[in-house]
């Protein structure tokens, strides 16, 4: 934590909480249930065999993707990764959308529901996550920041 900057206010807290448990319970839904990940990847990336090692492999990378924004955000104070962090997770919500709206006019909707729910679902948080640093005192607590070795050599 930056000492100029004060202690850390909610949103960056509620922020950092959400990104873990997601990520986190991700993984521990995808071990817990190989076929079904092996399905969900297999949704995405159909020209590749997923088995059992691979499936295990993605689910990791996923869950460590997930610490790179609570690194920037909750542990460094970056300001300019919440436009990125707001950008990226609303494509993911319009891509979970669209997925959706693609499967319902195919007449698959029933058929692929619970992938297509737990994407909407994961979309939806992480989108509400990135919505709360643009709160109030997030974005005044990410605006008084910025690099600590930047302005050691002011």
């Amino acid at each position: 934590m930056n000492a100029d900057r004060g202690p850390r206010p909610w949103p960056i807290h509620a922020f950092a909480a959400i990104f873990l448990i997601v990520g986190v319970l991700g993984l521990i839904l995808g071990l817990n249930d190989l076929e079904f990940a092996q399905a969900r990847f297999a949704e995405v990336q159909p020209d590749w065999t997923w088995d059992r090692d691979r499936t295990i492999i993605a689910l990791s990378a996923r869950a460590s993707i997930f610490l790179i924004p609570i690194l920037l955000v909750w542990v460094r104070g970056r300001s300019p990764a919440r436009w990125v962090i707001g950008f990226f997770t609303g494509l993911g919500l319009l891509n979970a959308l669209w997925a959706l709206a693609q499967a319902g006019m195919a007449g698959e909707l029933a058929a692929h529901l619970a992938i297509h729910a737990q994407a909407l679902a994961t979309s939806v948080a992480l989108a509400g996550a990135a919505a709360l640093l643009f709160t109030t005192p997030a974005s005044k607590w990410l605006l008084q920041g910025g690099d600590d070795d930047a302005r050691a050599h002011t």
